[in-house]
């Protein structure tokens, strides 16, 4: 849902799912990689806004 929202522009909901998604997931690596995602997006978003 994250990657569709994303694609749409939609980076709030993006965020949204990718925190759902790390809070569900059932495997420590699951939740570093959602981590990882959400971070990259947050660092990305912050740069657009910044411009």
């Amino acid at each position: 849902m994250a990657r569709v929202y994303f694609q749409w522009g939609d980076t709030k909901q993006a965020k949204y799912h990718l925190r759902k998604a790390g809070k569900n997931a059932d495997f420590l690596h699951d939740k570093k990689r959602y981590g990882a995602k959400l971070k990259a997006l947050q660092s990305l978003t912050a740069k657009v806004g910044a411009h």
